[in-house]
């Protein structure tokens, strides 16, 4: 059972789940202000209160009696320490932009057993509610875990060409561009990954 949310941003979304050109995305991005509030979704026990530099920033994870977990990064600040009972619309942080991040927003995940599910499925982000009051969960749920196995990369090396890759990897130079969000005339730089499949 999923009681109604509480909003942890009130505000839009920056940025969706799903691929961001060759890399998945597993959460939603919401915008917030430097000093925002950032509420809990429902009722739960912090789990963790984390730094992650290169990833989350300062993040909190949140354990909900259903099973379910959320995860709420790029925090400035935690106003909650591990073991702490939270209730839905309490505080968790304050908005930030830490780890790897570019500006200002809340990275929030839905995760069931440390498997991230798709926030989309759960909560409408424009009416701020839950979509219904029983989510159950189904192999379906994680289908999106077959395409993410299925990316390949390439790694260019000194005299890479995007006609060279193509044809090296039977991938027209069109798909290549369009996967990695590139043109034609993109510089391709020796050690970066480009997506194929």
């Amino acid at each position: 059972m999923l009681a109604d949310i509480a909003p942890p941003s009130v505000k839009h979304v920056t940025s969706d789940w799903g691929f961001r050109k060759w890399k998945f995305h597993y959460g939603i991005d919401l915008k917030v202000h430097r000093g925002d509030t950032v509420r809990c979704a429902f009722d739960g026990t912090v789990r963790i209160t984390g730094r992650d530099r290169y990833g989350y920033g300062n993040y909190v994870v949140v354990r909900h009696d259903n099973g379910l977990e959320t995860l709420y990064g790029h925090l400035n600040k935690f106003l909650v320490k591990p073991d702490e009972k939270v209730k839905a619309g309490e505080p968790l942080g304050m908005g930030g932009n830490t780890g790897r991040s570019t500006g200002y927003h809340l990275h929030l995940e839905f995760r069931y057993l440390g498997n991230p599910i798709n926030p989309n499925d759960i909560v409408d982000f424009q009416k701020h509610e839950t979509k219904k009051p029983v989510f159950v969960i189904t192999s379906n749920t994680f289908a999106y875990k077959a395409e993410i196995d299925k990316i390949r990369y390439w790694t260019i090396r000194k005299g890479d060409t995007l006609g060279r890759i193509a044809y090296r990897t039977g991938v027209s130079v069109n798909k290549l561009c369009k996967l990695n969000g590139i043109t034609k005339n993109t510089i391709l730089r020796i050690g970066r990954k480009i997506r194929y499949t």
